[in-house]
């Protein structure tokens, strides 16, 4: 017999005597995937009580097993565990108030866990006790988001900015807004927000940040101008900000604007990608060749896999017949990136025009294995063949 079985039985016949009943038996079901026998044996057990159906005995089938912790719960008692046995710590302190880094350390372990109604419940007990109520509003926010219930997120993510707008608390509820196509009202929040009192500078530097950003993807570019305005006059070195300010003057046609704002950007991040792509755009509409391609290049020495600058380097090489820089950067485009026949038909036209035609005939041929229809680089090969 198991373990298991004598820790029932003896707990079946203390907890029946002292209620004035008699323990009949218990019998174990074999642990065994063999159904037939299982039943046999339960069928067995149960015809002995049979025999004498009128003396008030009632039968029960009862299944147990080890209680199984789950792994938030595991995690929580090995800390709480351990913070009691080395640091002495508990939920509350001497003053009787809760304490607080202990508790919130372990509701943010619950949530890693993925035990969200557990990290609520520490959150809860926050507000009963009227204590760190934007921290408390906070986690709840959080666990409700992970949950799926973006609405109780919301409102909870409310709740802790009307008694602390922090940073952290404002992005969660933004994205949420935004999520749910509501980027009026988080420009509202953020507007709100913006009028707090004590509000830190870097905090109101990011908010102009997030609400330039947010008013650019509705297309609504001098409201989005204003803000990055705002945000530069906190932070005048700003790469990020001058690159995106530099974008709304495009969008909006002003071209020597634009290109000004950007060489602003990359004077401040000389690797800010998005201004290189962005200057190189604008110098392809002024008809800058030779400059666009440049920027392009530079580009892609920071990221090679962008498929916007690739894309114009072989057009500009192809106009400017700089063919050398179009295989130079093709080269390396398909070392990172998934092969594609288009990009590889570019690789072998360029080759073509260099000249090296055992080399684009190789590369037709790849093209081929991937398109046998190809009709490029069929008709390439043809050309090639008859040189």
């Amino acid at each position: 017999m198991s373990d298991h079985f004598y820790f029932l039985q003896n707990l079946l016949e203390k907890k029946v005597t002292e209620e004035g009943y008699d323990l009949i038996g218990v019998q174990s079901v074999p642990k065994t995937n063999d159904r037939l026998l299982k039943l046999r044996t339960v069928e067995e057990f149960l015809s002995e009580f049979d025999q004498d159906k009128e003396d008030g005995t009632i039968s029960f089938i009862v299944g147990i097993r080890p209680k199984t912790k789950t792994k938030g719960s595991e995690v929580i008692i090995e800390q709480i565990s351990n913070a009691d046995e080395e640091n002495g710590q508990s939920a509350y302190l001497e003053n009787g108030k809760l304490n607080e880094v202990f508790l919130l350390k372990n509701a943010e372990i619950l949530i890693q866990a993925g035990e969200y109604h557990l990290a609520k419940n520490i959150y809860k007990k926050f507000i009963q006790a009227n204590q760190s109520l934007h921290l408390a509003y906070q986690g709840i926010g959080v666990c409700e988001e992970l949950e799926g219930h973006l609405e109780l997120a919301i409102k909870n993510y409310e709740e802790s900015i009307a008694y602390h707008p922090s940073l952290p608390v404002l992005k969660f509820l933004i994205k949420a807004l935004i999520t749910q196509n509501r980027a009026k009202y988080a420009i509202e929040i953020i507007e709100r927000a913006l009028l707090f009192r004590g509000i830190d500078s870097e905090t109101q530097f990011e908010l102009l940040k997030v609400a330039g950003n947010i008013t650019f993807d509705q297309s609504e570019y001098e409201r989005a101008n204003e803000f990055y305005t705002k945000a530069l006059s906190l932070k005048p070195t700003a790469d990020e900000i001058k690159s995106n300010q530099a974008a709304v003057f495009l969008k909006q046609g002003k071209l020597q604007e634009s290109k000004r704002s950007y060489e602003d950007a990359l004077s401040s991040n000389p690797k800010n990608l998005l201004a290189l792509l962005g200057i190189a755009e604008v110098h392809f509409n002024l008809g800058n060749r030779k400059e666009a391609l440049f920027y392009y290049s530079e580009a892609l020495n920071i990221d090679i896999k962008n498929q916007k600058a690739i894309f114009y380097l072989v057009k500009l090489s192809y106009e400017l017949k700089l063919y050398e820089m179009a295989e130079k950067y093709l080269k390396k485009y398909i070392e990172f990136c998934p092969i594609s026949a288009s990009i590889l038909y570019s690789l072998a036209g360029v080759q073509f025009h260099l000249k090296k035609y055992v080399e684009s005939k190789n590369t037709c041929e790849k093209i081929i294995q991937i398109r046998s229809d190809h009709e490029g680089a069929h008709g390439l090969i043809k050309k090639i063949s008859s040189l």
